[in-house]
């Protein structure tokens, strides 16, 4: 019989104080993982969390990997025939550049109140993925000093090269593979419908990094000579990125969208009609659209059929870095590493196969 959880909710809510001071004292820690700079630092956030998880009763350590570590703990259940849950998050979080365009120094949490009734916490790595994966043990401790035992026995994984790649993550799972096993598996990297309503996500977006390099002429041209009628890289490039969506945000890549599952025609209907552009959203739509900020999707935008966030159809994502330099000497060479987000239930690993950027539609020459 499943323990009664009231008790332990209202346990949680007389821990939030101390709570939020956990969450700061976390996000404090700069744990960039892109930035060799901050190694120490991320590794210090590593046995922050080793520290707190055997303040709980588990059995924790960190892990070493030829990237950032891992951080791997373990506890017991109340009865030895409960089920293993095991528990994924992040402590690492992503650079912070640039500064200027910051409110406030980014590891120095805080609570703001947007409006009236609306209050938020600040800084970097409160939702992506501090305050996620503290949510879940604090969640333990309301349910530990209630109960003194768990239901259920947990595994708990950290990573630290999340926002990097996850470099390290497979190799890691593989060679602990018997210890991590579980019966269930719980990422919660994600985030809630609106301020009321818990969401549960049912897939995650791949991620491909490719690079795009476009050579036109064979040396340097001065662009005071040559510069308008020689080819430019920096245009050709453009053109690329202009070409990889239709009118509606439709990603043109031939097989781009094999493989990945539908959405449910109730949610594609509502989505289809969801614009910003005077009409009316639907209501369940409006706090996908809003979150986004003002702007965020132009009027001819296609909700149901192109851009559905964490629906079927993935946005591509490109890094500021047409390369040309700062020189006036630049005609000759352009870069681009472009970032593709396959649906669920595609690899990854097969994309760059089935719809190559070279091979579609005469995109690049």
């Amino acid at each position: 019989m499943m323990a009664d959880i009231t008790p332990v909710l209202g346990r949680a809510d007389a821990n939030l104080p101390a709570s939020l001071e956990r969450l700061f004292d976390l996000v404090r820690i700069q744990s960039i993982s892109t930035d060799p700079a901050f190694k120490a630092e991320c590794r210090k956030a590593a046995e922050w969390l080793v520290a707190e998880l055997e303040a709980l009763g588990f059995e924790a350590s960190v892990r070493d990997t030829p990237g950032h570590p891992m951080v791997v703990a373990h506890h017991a259940a109340e009865k030895a025939s409960a089920p293993h849950l095991l528990f994924y998050g992040h402590y690492d979080v992503q650079p912070v550049d640039p500064l200027n365009l910051w409110d406030a120094p980014p590891f120095e949490p805080a609570i703001k109140e947007l409006e009236p009734g609306r209050k938020v916490i600040t800084g970097r790595g409160t939702s992506d993925d501090k305050g996620q994966l503290l949510t879940f043990v604090e969640a333990v401790r309301a349910y530990k000093e209630t109960h003194k035992a768990l239901p259920c026995r947990i595994t708990i994984l950290f990573e630290g090269e999340e926002e990097s790649g996850s470099p390290s993550l497979k190799p890691f799972l593989e060679a602990n593979a018997a210890e991590l096993k579980a019966d269930y598996a719980l990422i919660c990297d994600t985030g809630m419908w609106d301020r009321e309503t818990p969401a549960v996500s049912a897939g995650l977006r791949g991620l491909v990094g490719e690079e795009i390099v476009v050579t036109a002429a064979d040396r340097d041209l001065h662009s005071g000579l040559f510069g308008g009628a020689a080819a430019n890289p920096i245009h050709i490039l453009t053109d690329i990125l202009a070409g990889l969506h239709d009118g509606t945000g439709r990603v043109t890549l031939d097989n781009f969208y094999d493989g990945v599952e539908e959405t449910p025609v109730a949610i594609n209907g509502e989505l289809g009609d969801a614009r910003q552009d005077g009409r009316e959203i639907p209501r369940r739509c409006r706090p996908f659209h809003s979150r986004r900020g003002e702007g965020a999707f132009g009027a001819g935008t296609d909700l149901g059929t192109a851009n559905r966030g964490g629906q079927r159809h993935q946005r591509r994502l490109y890094r500021r870095r047409l390369q040309d330099g700062d020189r006036r000497a630049g005609l000759r060479q352009g870069l681009l590493p472009p970032r593709r987000r396959p649906g669920p239930g595609k690899d990854p690993r097969e994309l760059p196969r089935l719809c190559p950027l070279e091979d579609s539609g005469g995109l690049l020459g």
